[in-house]
């Protein structure tokens, strides 16, 4: 299902950049990396421009330096240049309550906090060393 399906990231964070890449590759997928929203959207237009197919899925940090991911997805949506809407997935660093909520009104995509994408490995780490370990390798 995932093999050949074309993925766009764009992310100000190189960890969480290359953290999704390898996961994502891991599973079949296609991934290509952008700093921020303006890069990612200035690759699509080249694409369009080459004929080059545009990714199956956006996924993209809400808070970025040049161009955030509200932004790149509303001149993604709005321009006559991509007649076929590109899903996306929004990740945010922050518990702006706001941006989440505008964002999942205005779209129904879906967002994802990344200070959970490593939660379930911290657990784990939690439950498997004892309390004590932690607190001597922390100090």
């Amino acid at each position: 299902m995932s093999k050949g399906k074309r993925i766009y990231i764009a992310d100000n964070n190189p960890v969480y950049r290359d953290l999704l890449k390898l996961v994502l590759e891991q599973n079949g997928y296609s991934v290509r990396l952008f700093e921020d929203g303006y890069y990612l959207l200035k690759a699509l237009r080249i694409n369009k421009t080459a004929k080059i197919q545009h990714p199956d899925l956006i996924i993209c940090d809400i808070n970025m330096r040049v161009m955030g991911g509200l932004e790149l997805f509303e001149e993604i949506h709005h321009s006559k240049q991509y007649p076929d809407a590109i899903p996306f997935i929004f990740l945010t660093d922050c518990l702006d309550k706001e941006a989440l909520v505008l964002s999942t009104e205005a779209n129904q995509y879906e967002v994802f906090n990344k200070s959970e994408l490593l939660q379930p490995l911290t657990e784990t780490i939690h439950r498997v060393l004892p309390a004590s370990t932690i607190n001597q390798t922390i100090k």
